[in-house]
């Protein structure tokens, strides 16, 4: 009887503090619906009547004089284990130390609600707090839809509190995720993220995710030398930083250095396995640095944990089953993104993925979406399109352009395998 009431207790605390998580479009079941779900048949019926994204379950399980909670986070589709953890609970022990430990272990293995409680205590109100909190949930989503969402809240956010850090910083991080993603003018976002980082460490010259955004934009525009010394200074500041480690294996990558980019990508993601930015920066180092099989692989991992709905991911995978031949495979994954998600780099892939399935069929469409970029001369994500579409002369044109420009962008983009012909 006991053990019963200290678990119906703990269950309604971890309920009570996970609806805090709202904000972040965390939805938790009450304690009336969920308290009495306690074998598998319970669960799969409340499964089946409200279809969950993600499922919490725990277990006491006795040992000795003391019990052990037996924690797993499952993904619902697809029935996939994300984490498993066994806390020990001790005789005696306050009640608020199991709480703080499940608290912490939900943090780190449920996307989205990953925050830094320093950044928010910055922000001046309650309400800019709760702008911010929407606007680094919506980057955090990374795809297009969200990506706009967040450039809209955070800016409102810097306008409510333009003397804090935290929203400047996320602001700057939008601006490069969107011209990355291609639904931003990239020469525009450049300097519109140099801004608001520069802002950021006007408030706090030390300041180390604005010094590492300093930096990775520094190296985007060739000055290594100051990148360089941003990035050391920023990973002296916080050695075990996320977003410097995000920011870094960006910087690498767009560089070309392929094997040092996904050991510090890999880093990153070891501090914070939900960060979808990262875990997409990682397929495209793996495409380009280990091949088409291992990226397959790796895809289908990372959509089996955190990152199963992203149209990004979703969009290269197609890309790349067409790409292997797969084309029954790649036309059901295609039917899984939203159409309001097909945009700048999703829509490039889609349509490189049904030239590999429908070869010369395709071409007039592409040539179509390719008329209709106002900026193709500055856009070298267009250049596997381009080659497909009108030959390896106009697509080696547009290649020495690019390299004779030492366009920012062109060094990322040179390393695709589709390209190979024009190096």
């Amino acid at each position: 009887m006991q053990d019963q009431v200290q678990s119906e207790s703990l269950h309604y605390s971890i309920v009570k503090g996970l609806s805090q998580y709202a904000p972040f479009g965390l939805s938790v079941l009450p304690v009336t619906i969920t308290k009495n779900c306690r074998s598998v048949k319970d669960i799969l019926e409340l499964m089946d009547s409200i279809t969950p994204r993600l499922l919490y379950l725990r277990q006491m399980i006795p040992d000795g004089n003391d019990n052990i909670v037996q924690i797993e986070i499952v993904r619902v589709k697809g029935y996939h284990l994300l984490h498993q953890e066994s806390i020990k609970l001790i005789e005696h022990q306050p009640a608020s130390l199991l709480q703080n430990k499940i608290a912490n272990l939900l943090l780190r293995c449920i996307p989205g609600l990953r925050w830094d409680t320093k950044q928010i205590s910055e922000l001046n109100s309650i309400d800019s707090t709760m702008v911010y909190l929407r606007g680094k949930h919506e980057l955090n989503q990374y795809t297009p839809y969200s990506l706009q969402q967040a450039l809209k809240l955070l800016t409102q956010c810097v306008n409510m509190s333009p003397n804090s850090i935290a929203p400047y910083c996320a602001l700057a991080e939008c601006y490069l995720s969107m011209a990355q993603m291609g639904i931003f003018d990239k020469q525009n976002a450049m300097v519109k993220a140099k801004e608001h980082a520069i802002k950021a460490t006007e408030l706090d010259h030390n300041n180390p995710q604005a010094l590492g955004l300093l930096g990775l934009i520094n190296t985007i525009h060739s000055e290594y030398i100051v990148g360089s010394l941003l990035f050391k200074q920023a990973n002296l500041l916080s050695p075990i930083s996320a977003d410097i480690k995000y920011y870094y294996g960006w910087n690498l990558f767009m560089a070309g250095q392929l094997e040092e980019a996904l050991q510090t990508i890999n880093e990153c993601l070891k501090l914070d396995p939900t960060r979808a930015a990262a875990g997409i920066t990682k397929l495209w180092i793996t495409y380009y640095h280990t091949g088409i099989d291992d990226a397959i692989r790796l895809g289908d991992e990372l959509r089996s944990q955190h990152l199963q709905d992203n149209p990004i991911l979703l969009s290269m995978q197609v890309m790349f089953l067409s790409l292997k031949g797969k084309h029954e495979l790649a036309r059901k994954l295609t039917k899984e993104i939203s159409t309001q998600e097909i945009t700048g780099l999703i829509a490039v892939n889609l349509l490189y993925a049904e030239y590999c399935q429908n070869s010369e069929r395709t071409l007039p469409t592409i040539r179509e979406f390719l008329e209709s970029e106002q900026r193709i001369d500055n856009n070298p994500g267009l250049l596997p399109l381009v080659l497909v579409a009108h030959g390896e002369a106009i697509a080696e044109k547009m290649w020495n352009k690019f390299k004779n420009e030492d366009n920012i962008w062109f060094k990322r983009w040179k390393q695709d395998p589709r390209l190979i012909k024009l190096r």
